[in-house]
């Protein structure tokens, strides 16, 4: 057998177990098995992928994920599966990537690539083997008329037969609920999806991806770095050092007056009279102060962009910029303050915790840059070590179940004002149910806003574990998972 039929095959066989596990199902423990699956398909097709750690970290990031599916089944671990999914596909077809980014485009190209993949496997394995497909063809067709003749009397006694037509539909039937052969437009569209999705993890898209072979930046020495003008006697090198040199001046200057007051009147001397307006304080003021940090950062890229790093007279320009992120990592805490502020008048929510998840990617981006700057780093360096930042932090916001988080926190009575009943009812997923039912009686005294009756909050309850129940009926074992099973308890 050769290497694109035992491809074509091992797609094959996946798509059929994708198509069994994961039809009309949700997902749960069919996530955990397919984990395993997957993960031996790519072992076995790409065996040089074992001893990759790259591959090694996605796979382990997989696995992980895919307990936390079965154990919490909330929406964040099921994206940080699929993503760690396509991830380990990647690195596993390309060894020599290393940009998390890269392995997840490679897995993407080679999903797209899986249709001219199938048609070229087919006709090379036909040209390949003519004599061999002739042989095969002779004994297939060979058994092709007793086939035929005996479906011609199976007909006839269908027909004849009331009582071997009714066993005859409940053993098709059976067959049919084992292996979900249900024929409909929805499920020829799944398994077409789930052609795509494994055909994209077996067959490799080869794809050049333009990863540097160093870390470190290499000096291009510019025409117009020892040009001289009229209008401006220095070099080209040197005036964009001054210039640099002066706007991180004036921007540090700037800087450090908005965190003084913030030191004085958000971390120290903050006026609980105005926690009333703390909703649009916090909101506002985050959004506004993220989006300056990330300018910042970005004034930092530009001005250690080029040759600039290689100045020898460029120590003031260093101390500036370090300066410079020393004091945005100053405003990130601020943020994290104002942010925690509201936490504590107004509870948790999947914001207020987004916040801080996102400030923790800044604060790596900002000593990442540093150390880009420090040690003349490129960029292919710090967006590689910043990518995999994110997908370390997409697996640790997996590993925690948010829903029951935010409703234990929120009902514990450590909020000092009021608490958003209707969003924990309403917008927070079924996977708190049993909890707002366990704390009924502080779900009723605690002080809402807007404000709900206790008939309200009970019949709104009632309502969510109806809802629950009904969404329940039909799924079978390989939906199982933790969260529903705490429910259902």
């Amino acid at each position: 057998m050769t290497h694109a039929t035992t491809r074509l095959l091992a797609v094959v066989l996946a798509v059929f177990l994708f198509d069994f596990l994961f039809w009309e199902e949700k997902m749960g423990l069919n996530v955990l098995i397919f984990t395993f699956i997957w993960l031996g398909a790519l072992c076995w097709v790409f065996p040089e992928s074992r001893s990759s750690r790259t591959f090694q970290a996605a796979a382990g990031g997989m696995l992980l994920t895919a307990v936390m599916v079965t154990w919490h089944n909330s929406g964040a671990v099921k994206l940080a599966w699929m993503v760690s999914a396509m991830c380990a596909a990647g690195f596993a077809q390309e060894r020599q990537v290393r940009f998390v980014w890269y392995a997840l485009l490679q897995y993407l190209h080679s999903a797209l690539y899986t249709p001219g993949a199938l048609v070229r496997s087919l006709a090379r394995e036909g040209s390949a083997q003519q004599s061999r497909s002739l042989r095969l063809w002779s004994s297939v067709s060979l058994g092709c008329l007793p086939f035929l003749v005996a479906l011609v009397f199976y007909g006839f006694y269908l027909v004849a037969n009331p009582k071997f037509a009714d066993l005859s539909g409940q053993f098709w039937e059976q067959i049919g609920h084992w292996f979900s052969f249900d024929i409909s437009f929805a499920h020829l569209f799944f398994v077409v999806f789930a052609g795509f999705v494994c055909g994209g993890a077996i067959w490799q898209k080869m794809t050049e991806w333009n990863e540097p072979t160093t870390d470190f930046l290499r000096r291009v020495r510019r025409k117009f770095d020892r040009t001289y003008s009229t209008v401006f006697p220095l070099g080209a090198l040197r005036r964009e050092y001054q210039q640099s040199v002066v706007m991180l001046v004036m921007l540090n200057a700037l800087l450090f007056l908005v965190n003084l007051t913030d030191i004085r009147y958000v971390w120290f001397g903050f006026d609980e009279e105005v926690q009333h307006d703390l909703k649009s304080y916090v909101h506002v003021g985050t959004y506004a102060l993220i989006a300056s940090i990330l300018v910042a950062m970005g004034v930092l890229f530009h001005v250690f962009r080029n040759n600039l790093n290689f100045y020898p007279k460029s120590q003031l320009l260093k101390t500036l910029s370090i300066g410079w992120l020393i004091q945005n990592g100053v405003l990130a805490f601020s943020v994290a303050v104002r942010n925690w502020r509201y936490i504590d008048f107004h509870g948790l929510a999947y914001k207020r915790i987004g916040v801080f998840l996102f400030l923790a990617l800044v604060f790596v981006g900002l000593v990442t840059l540093w150390l880009r700057i420090r040690d003349q780093r490129n960029s292919f360096w710090l967006w590689q070590w910043n990518g995999w930042a994110l997908y370390a932090l997409l697996l640790l916001n997996a590993c925690v179940s948010w829903d029951v988080l935010i409703t234990r926190y929120n009902l514990s009575g450590r909020p000092r004002s009021t608490v958003d009943v209707e969003y924990m009812i309403h917008e927070i997923s079924s996977k708190n149910l049993y909890v707002l039912e366990e704390k009924m009686e502080q779900l009723e005294q605690v002080e809402a806003y807007p404000p709900i009756d206790t008939s309200e909050i009970k019949k709104a309850v009632a309502q969510k574990r109806e809802y629950f129940n009904g969404d329940q009926q039909g799924f079978s074992w390989k939906s199982w998972n933790g969260a529903d099973a705490r429910n259902v308890r």
